[in-house]
């Protein structure tokens, strides 16, 4: 089984010996279950994967824990896991063997913006002046702040490594502070690659290609991390030629690219929109035999579909299978809107899983550029009604002229989702509004208990020559009565030329709400008796929200 475990590779292999592990029974010792976990960190395992193979060890030791903690705190999981690695760290302490140093850096760093919060737990251990303990916080203030915290720790420092100067640097250009960076950098008794780079970025980032080059050429060592920095700063500036450039001077080092150099150059023959240069691209990534994740497939199907080639981009789609994420569906529906491919880009749509507020702007926009305004519309509105979760954002009413009933759909979705302030905005942008509109708005504010709010729209509807209806009085008078508002309530009230029994019923709520039950009997019994059960049943109702009833 060791001779097994020696030549695990890849995810494969490592499945293949999870495989044999289990057949033998020994999948469940804490020496095969610490070491399946710390190759599911090399090779990048699911999380669920790797989660189930460490609960499949009843009891595991500390080697075990250890294993799992690095898993969760891995780079290529980021911060998504930090939760998980506490309640590991946890357990780790309720061991009986000591818990090694290096577990709480790496905690630290984990953390991400919230590590300064384990800052006062490593000095309380006294840890404060361990050099990696230190570097990893004074790493947290230099990223996320305040940078002052971090050069104060840095100072106090008598024998400084190079990657406290790294991370102060890399603060300095974080905050766009371009002199005591390069102060810093100047300062430095050596440098590493990796000081170099962050000079690159640092520059990139402030849109200083020229100097951000002019140090990437100084460099005495490169490797793919600081091509990829220059490759950035290219990119993000639509320097597409500039991208392609530096690819090739790449492909004559020495320096092999990785995946991440890859999206930038099909990002950068994407905007190109060259067919030729696209099938260039992909001859040599087959001659070197790369393999793109599914994250990198998806970019050839935009690659392909902006350089005019929908076939080549659909058959790249249709071998993803369940590998598409909405990413691709959404790539390969705006592909065919941007040609007018309006029924492909449809049927797709409709197929989609899971669609969010991009597909539905790419549709919508497709209809809208290709001349189907009714289409949009009509599309917008579906949104509206089944996708309760989505609320359309400038770029969706970019494509849009709506209707009176169309806005006063959208007044009501977002009312729904609680999103008062949208549904407010929504109503003030109406250039013409209907007794719907202000119904809507009022039903909005009663559900959330703005009575107030309420009042005030019903006398500027008054205003405006918009007669209220049974409805409209009944959504006032229920705001009124969820905010405590009696007098107001009363006012409103009085104002009905000829209130129903639905109107009487929320008077005696309004009642019972306030507190005022003895008013509300005494209403209720100067009314026609046929009326009395059911405005009784209010007052019940009402009474069991009232603040005598809710004090005892």
């Amino acid at each position: 089984m060791d001779s097994i475990a020696s030549k695990v590779s890849n995810l494969s292999h490592l499945r293949q010996l999870h495989a044999q592990l289990i057949t033998n029974s020994l999948h469940h010792l804490n020496r095969w279950g610490s070491l399946l976990i710390a190759r599911c960190t090399r090779h990048h395992a699911p999380p669920s994967y790797t989660r189930l193979i460490f609960d499949a060890v009843p009891r595991p030791d500390i080697h075990v824990l250890t294993a799992m903690f690095k898993y969760y705190t891995n780079a290529h999981l980021g911060t998504a896991y930090f939760e998980q690695a506490v309640s590991l760290y946890r357990r780790m302490q309720s061991c009986n063997a000591r818990i090694v140093t290096f577990v709480y850096p790496v905690l630290i760093k984990s953390a991400g913006e919230f590590g300064f919060v384990l800052h006062a737990h490593v000095l309380k251990l006294g840890l404060g002046c361990d050099q990696f303990v230190r570097s990893a916080v004074m790493g947290i203030y230099a990223k996320y702040g305040p940078v002052e915290s971090a050069r104060y720790m840095f100072d106090e420092i008598l024998e400084r490594r190079v990657v406290d100067w790294n991370s102060m640097i890399s603060g300095y250009w974080k905050l766009g502070n371009e002199a005591e960076a390069c102060r810093l950098f100047d300062m430095m008794p050596e440098r590493t690659v990796v000081t170099w780079t962050c000079m690159v970025t640092g520059y990139a980032k402030m849109k200083n290609l020229v100097k951000a080059r002019d140090y990437f050429e100084k460099m005495p060592d490169k490797n793919v991390v600081s091509w990829n920095a220059m490759l950035a700063g290219y990119a993000h500036n639509w320097f597409a030629e500039e991208v392609l450039g530096l690819f090739d001077d790449m492909m004559n080092s020495k320096v092999q690219p990785n995946e991440t150099t890859w999206m930038f150059v099909i990002s950068a023959c994407s905007s190109r929109g060259d067919p030729v240069l696209a099938d260039s691209l992909v001859r040599k990534l087959n001659d070197k035999q790369v393999r793109l994740s599914y994250t990198g497939k998806t970019a050839l199907i935009d690659m392909y579909a902006r350089c005019g080639r929908l076939r080549t981009a659909r058959n790249f789609f249709d071998d993803l299978r369940a590998y598409r994420n909405s990413y691709t569906w959404n790539v390969m529906i705006s592909a065919y809107t941007r040609v007018g491919e309006l029924n492909m880009a449809r049927e797709l749509f409709d197929k989609m899983p899971g669609k969010n507020l991009v597909s539905w702007n790419s549709m919508i926009a497709g209809y809208a550029q290709n001349e189907k305004p009714a289409m949009a519309i009509e599309l917008f509105k579906d949104m509206i009604a089944t996708e309760k979760s989505l609320k359309p954002n400038e770029v969706t009413m970019n494509h849009i002229k709506l209707s009176i009933s169309g806005y006063n759909a959208l007044i009501f979705m977002y009312s729904k989702c609680g999103s008062l302030k949208d549904a407010k905005r929504v109503f003030q942008e109406m250039a013409a509004k209907d007794l719907v509109s202000y119904r809507t708005l009022i039903a909005g504010f009663a559900a959330h208990g703005l009575g107030m709010d309420a009042v005030l729209l019903l006398s500027k509807m008054k205003e405006e020559g918009i007669e209220p209806n049974r409805a409209t009085y009944i959504g006032v008078l229920t705001a009124c009565s969820h905010a405590g508002l009696l007098e107001e309530g009363l006012k409103v009230f009085d104002s009905i030329k000829d209130p129903e029994i639905d109107h009487y019923m929320c008077l005696v709520e309004l009642f019972g709400r306030a507190g005022k039950l003895d008013e509300a009997g005494k209403f209720i019994e100067r009314l026609p008796k046929e009326q009395h059960p059911r405005l009784y049943e209010s007052l019940q109702n009402a009474s069991s929200n009232s603040p005598e009833k809710k004090g005892s």
